[in-house]
């Protein structure tokens, strides 16, 4: 098993630039792309083209990647990226203010 720098070396010289080869491909095929490597726990990289009509499952798995496992970071950037009114979860944030200011008053 190798050490942290080692890995993390072998990330940046082997593994990264093979994933840029890829997500380059990936733009001239529109093709949305997403990959998170994790070369030691907590330490990660992300490669990513997603443009602006990809699919709502590629956004959250982006989302997801950058919220680097904080859901309250995901939960926040979820809000701001799509309407949220319909989520079980999420639905008491995304209401306006107006809508979530009566509903603190009842």
């Amino acid at each position: 098993m190798p050490t942290q720098e080692e890995a993390e070396a072998a990330y940046d010289a082997e593994i990264a630039p093979a994933l840029l080869k890829i997500v380059e491909r990936c733009k001239e095929l529109g093709i949305h792309m997403v990959a998170h490597v994790e070369w030691w726990p907590g330490e990660t990289g992300i490669t990513q083209h997603v443009p602006d009509d990809a699919s709502v499952q590629m956004k959250m798995t982006w989302l997801a990647a950058h919220a680097h496992g904080n859901f309250d970071s995901l939960g926040i950037a979820m809000l701001k990226c799509f309407d949220c009114r319909a989520s079980l979860f999420l639905n008491r944030y995304a209401a306006g203010d107006e809508e979530l200011a009566a509903r603190n008053r009842s």
